[in-house]
């Protein structure tokens, strides 16, 4: 006896019967009878994605209540409806499994450069960098999920991003979604709002890999943190990879579940700091590169050592020169980059005080503030003196005349030549001072970051 589309039908009502309220079957019903001869039925699915999840959660049941109405054992098989069919006459069963292809659903395009070969590696990052390449690797297996914090202009998303560019090129197999928190919130709103919330959870039920940035934007938001912990536990519990991004750790989102937050540290929390002096300049080198440019080394000292808060500054940074230098036709060197980077200097420079600059620099050469202070001329009191006063003109507002009131009431000129001894004569020929100096000036960003 043949097996009918109303008798489909009934299949179709009884299993909707059995499900959770939760569970969406709206597209269990554009499955169709294709063909049925003998004791095989074969059914029509739209494509490959579907026809995976069907035979992975519901063949065996589809086959129990067929096998009811027809009183007997039945062979069910799926096949794909071939594009741009209207009927079930020109559908076939494959011959062969086909492959699994890979479903893509970037809700945000992903951004070319921010590949794992294009991320500089640091001593800030590098334990970041490893898990996600571990992560890119073996998927759901060995780091679930992966929670990467810390401030704005790190590097979190060029990292997210890179996982899902390493997964798309090398796993076809895997359903991928990347979106920020912020286009998560408008889909659950608009699935509310248009009835569409069935198939809301769906798309999330069944993707492999669920990469979400700056998911700290769910914080005061109960209704989406409610189906985010429904949408975690059903993807952890089934193996799926999760990733996410956040400015702050798990334990300082504030409003955020406790249940949540207990669930995002179940894996590993990796945290990114600011690059250091050394991995900027690296990163200056980078992304110069990245626009066909090789920057002279003391233009990439001078935009290392004055952007220094995040990634994002050193990049605006570049930009901005190069753009400038190849519209006026003119070569990159230390003069153009002061002149063209003054405006972005102004905004990105760190607030230190005088009383942070003596206090760094006398622990660094271990020397007294009375000394500095004093008419002592040694050469071990007279070399800390003028960092001092070299740092105060670089890194503060303060005139010739008020940084030498800060040192016995030297007049201007002589602070003014202890400037350009610094900067003009010493710091260019003896590497040995400029790597302290370089490095007395990370500590004072270090703790203008930490004060802000």
């Amino acid at each position: 006896m043949a097996f009918s589309q109303s008798e489909w039908q009934q299949v179709l009502d009884r299993i909707s019967q059995d499900l959770d309220m939760n569970q969406d079957t709206t597209w269990l019903e554009n499955l169709k009878v294709l063909n049925s001869q003998g004791e095989t039925i074969v059914l029509a699915t739209p494509d490959a994605f579907t026809k995976r999840r069907v035979a992975r959660d519901y063949l065996a049941q589809i086959t129990r209540y067929i096998e009811e109405i027809m009183g007997g054992k039945v062979q069910v098989e799926l096949a794909i409806n071939k594009e741009g069919s209207n009927g079930t006459d020109s559908l076939q069963p494959p011959k062969a499994a086909p492959k699994k292809t890979k479903q893509k659903l970037p809700t945000i395009p992903l951004n070319p450069l921010y590949t794992f070969e294009n991320f500089i590696v640091g001593k800030n990052n590098h334990y970041c960098y490893a898990m996600a390449k571990a992560v890119s690797e073996k998927p759901g297996t060995l780091y679930n999920p992966l929670f990467i914090h810390g401030a704005v202009g790190l590097g979190k998303t060029h990292l997210l991003q890179a996982i899902c560019h390493h997964l798309l090129s090398e796993r076809e197999d895997l359903s991928i979604l990347y979106l920020s928190s912020d286009n998560f919130i408008e889909q659950l709103i608009d699935a509310i709002q248009q009835g569409g919330l069935s198939r809301f959870r769906y798309k999330y039920r069944y993707i492999d890999v669920l990469v979400i940035d700056d998911i700290h934007y769910l914080a005061n938001k109960e209704q989406t943190q409610e189906e985010f912990f429904h949408i975690f536990n059903n993807l952890y519990t089934s193996q799926k990879q999760i990733i996410l991004s956040s400015d702050s750790p798990p334990k300082e989102i504030p409003s955020m579940q406790e249940r949540l937050v207990s669930r995002f540290k179940w894996g590993v929390v990796a945290q990114i700091e600011p690059p250091p002096y050394e991995t900027r300049m690296a990163i200056v080198r980078k992304k110069a590169m990245l626009r066909d440019k090789v920057f002279p080394n003391e233009v990439v000292e001078f935009i290392a050592k004055n952007f220094s808060r995040n990634i994002r500054e050193l990049e605006g940074a570049v930009w901005k020169l190069e753009s400038y230098s190849s519209l006026i036709g003119e070569e990159i060197t230390l003069d153009l980059a002061k002149e063209v980077l003054q405006d972005l200097l102004h905004t990105s420079r760190v607030k230190i005080s005088m009383g942070e600059i003596q206090e760094e620099v006398t622990k660094t050469f271990q020397v007294k503030l009375s000394d500095l202070q004093s008419k002592k001329r040694s050469q071990s009191i007279t070399l800390p003196r003028q960092v001092c006063m070299y740092l105060a003109r670089e890194y503060t507002d303060l005139s010739l005349e008020e940084i030498g009131d800060y040192f016995g009431g030297r007049d201007h000129s002589t602070v003014a030549h202890s400037i350009d001894k610094i900067a003009n004569h010493l710091l260019p020929k003896d590497a040995k001072l400029k790597a302290l100096v370089n490095q007395i000036i990370e500590n004072l960003h270090k703790k203008s970051r930490m004060s802000t």
